[in-house]
């Protein structure tokens, strides 16, 4: 079997298959009840197809450049970008929206994530606020480990390259997506959960498979050579949990309200902070009105008002920034 031959069967056909399922089931609804909207589910999937891809294709070429794993040049279509072959690049869009149909056939026909979701956007809605603090700990605790993978990695450990490269590349969108939502995503742990185990065990296997078959090969000199059944390198496996759960909390966070809410508020600081102060203290708004002549005791009105305010000219300059 070749790299293609392995993403057609285990990764392309499972997507479409999921797909369908989808479609069936809200078709289904349909006779009961209007079915959610799709576009909000699949949206936040394929933007995440996008950022996957041009996140970890620099990462996954130093990685080959390395030499950490190579692969038989016989099984691969002999297209590639710099160190990349064709396949691998494609499967880091595929596995993201593998994964992200799972999460969409999830939804679709559980409760698990229609009735807490539903429950705590409506609390989002009337108000309820949490405090960041669980999130930025959360976020200093991820931070230090980052910084120990990368001294780890200064110090020339050979066999911590794979691992030590891996934490640094996984960890920093990882902690990014805790500190944005880490309550969200904890209100939704066995939405996320049933995202993350299944999927990541699912392309573990699959990967044992593919490094069984020769398509692949990682150099146990530059791993732990620490073996999953005698077969697959536990970075591998911390990999699949990784680009799971990396992937398990985008959908989330992209679909929640909360989320959307939060960053509408970051933005708004930011405009306001933008702002000149003394701009926004100091600007007259001038009304508008159409230019029409003046009858006679108009006139005379405007011509008192005119001179009374001459009048008071110089007091108004000395003191009126006090009414500003």
């Amino acid at each position: 079997m070749t790299y293609a031959q392995l993403l057609l069967v285990f990764v392309v056909m499972p997507t479409v298959a999921l797909s369908v399922a989808v479609l069936v089931v809200r078709q289904r609804k349909r006779g009961q009840k209007a079915p959610e909207p799709l576009w909000p589910r699949l949206a936040p999937v394929l933007a995440l197809m996008g950022v996957a891809t041009l996140y970890t294709i620099p990462w996954d070429n130093h990685l080959i450049a390395l030499g950490v794993w190579w692969y038989r040049p016989t099984l691969l279509l002999g297209l590639s970008i710099d160190h990349i072959p064709l396949e691998e690049a494609l499967f880091f869009p595929l596995q993201t929206l593998l994964v992200g149909m799972w999460w969409i056939w999830l939804t679709e026909w559980t409760a698990l994530a229609h009735g807490a979701v539903a429950q705590h956007d409506k609390q989002v809605d009337m108000g309820e606020r949490r405090s960041p603090s669980g999130r930025i700990t959360l976020f200093a605790a991820g931070s230090a480990v980052w910084l120990g993978a990368l001294t780890f990695l200064g110090a020339g450990w050979r066999p911590g390259t794979y691992v030590g490269w891996e934490t640094v590349w996984a960890l920093p969108p990882l902690l990014l997506q805790i500190l944005v939502g880490g309550d969200i995503l904890w209100r939704r742990r066995h939405v996320v959960g049933w995202v993350v185990a299944p999927t990541a065990l699912y392309l573990s296997g699959v990967d044992a498979l593919a490094i069984h078959l020769g398509i692949w090969t990682i150099d146990p000199r530059q791993s732990l050579d620490l073996l999953i059944g005698g077969q697959l390198p536990i970075e591998e496996l911390l990999f699949f949990l990784d680009t799971s759960a990396l992937i398990g909390f985008g959908v989330v966070l992209g679909a929640a309200v909360e989320t959307r809410l939060r960053a509408r508020a970051v933005w708004q600081a930011m405009i306001a902070l933008a702002e000149p102060d003394t701009i926004a203290r100091h600007r007259v708004r001038t009304p508008v009105t159409s230019p029409r002549r003046l009858l006679p005791e108009e006139r005379r009105d405007h011509d008192a008002c005119a001179a009374a305010t001459s009048a008071q000219t110089p007091w108004l300059k000395e003191h009126g920034d006090e009414f500003i």
